[in-house]
């Protein structure tokens, strides 16, 4: 049987089982895909794509990106993108979300300067129109190391987007991380009270105040963070000069990551303390499926990393992704080959 008329039958015996749910019309690519990808049909949806592909039909540019969203090939997931790009020209209204789309899988993989190089060849008026392609550009920088950069960056997101708080955390960090207190104390009190990320920033505050002598004072924090954010890993953070002996959670495994990744995978949350990493997977217990942590070691303390899931496409992963969102859980997509961090 032909791949084509493969397909056909495939197709036909979906629309069948799903009582008409998935009815195809010719010329509709982009409907069918939605409509099988909405109702978890991967393969078939990817399937169908490459056999327009392969006969050479004429695609839109959205159904391209889709297609590029069902690669399970992180490689080509970027090429598609690329392609995307060349189409599209420099005044297509989708090119920021594309190129934020390959920035963030170069991102997830350690590709860091290449996020960066991708990120600042946007037009600076689009780059910061939305605040989520800066903070990565700003988190692709502190990662290489060029602190100052990315505070300048953070800064901008600040002042662009003043409600949106994680810019003001990150520079906090930064601030805290290079000995100046002042300004990680100035910055992070100015959040400590922001919904989202107000746990964090207390938490910088405490860790201020210790390393300034206040042990009192970060208890305190500490105690607000547990009051006013129960649910939150930062509480289980100790105020101690040495930290305590590593808890021990019964129900996941631990593990080295895996190098070089040969799937996708969800990371829920990333720690230089274990016993952060430990608390916060015990959180997740029986609310996520495939629950572990892992290390990684290439630095220096390592990342304690909780990760989830095991996906053969984006696409899947970044559903799964949506629907731990719906449920208060961040999630970041974390795609095959090297680099974890």
């Amino acid at each position: 049987m032909r791949r084509s008329s493969r397909v056909a039958a495939l197709l036909g015996s979906v629309v069948l089982a799903t009582a008409g749910a998935l009815v195809t019309r010719a010329g509709d690519l982009t409907e069918q895909i939605e409509r099988l990808m909405r109702g978890g049909h991967y393969d078939l949806a990817r399937e169908i794509y490459e056999d327009r592909v392969a006969r050479g039909e004429a695609l839109d540019q959205e159904a391209r990106w889709l297609g590029a969203q069902l690669s399970a090939d992180p490689e080509e997931f970027d090429r598609r993108v690329h392609d995307l790009l060349q189409r599209g020209g420099t005044e297509d209204p989708r090119r920021r979300t594309w190129i934020t789309a390959r920035a963030i899988e170069h991102f997830a993989q350690g590709r860091y300067q290449t996020a960066v190089d991708l990120l600042q060849g946007v037009d600076e008026a689009q780059l910061f129109d939305d605040p989520r392609a800066p903070l990565f550009l700003g988190m692709a920088l502190q990662a290489l190391g060029q602190n100052r950069e990315a505070d300048l960056v953070f800064a901008r997101v600040s002042e662009l987007h003043p409600a949106h708080a994680a810019a003001v955390v990150l520079r906090a960090e930064l601030a805290a991380r290079k000995g100046d207190t002042r300004s990680a104390r100035g910055l992070a009190g100015a959040v400590a009270d922001d919904p989202d990320y107000g746990a964090q920033a207390r938490l910088i505050l405490a860790q201020v105040a210790l390393a300034e002598g206040r042990k009192d004072e970060a208890s305190d924090w500490m105690q607000r963070i547990r009051r006013d954010f129960p649910e939150a890993v930062e509480g289980s953070w100790t105020v101690t000069a040495d930290q305590p002996p590593p808890e021990r959670v019964e129900g996941f495994e631990q593990r080295d990551a895996p190098d070089p990744r040969r799937d996708y995978a969800l990371q829920l949350g990333a720690f230089r303390d274990r016993s952060l990493a430990l608390r916060y997977a015990r959180r997740l217990m029986g609310r996520v499926e495939g629950l572990r942590i892992e290390v990684d070691r290439r630095e220096s303390p390592p990342w304690y990393r909780v990760v989830c899931g095991s996906f053969v496409t984006r696409v899947q992963a970044q559903r799964e992704a949506a629907r731990l969102a719906e449920e208060q859980i961040s999630a970041l997509v974390l795609g095959p080959g090297r680099g974890n961090r």
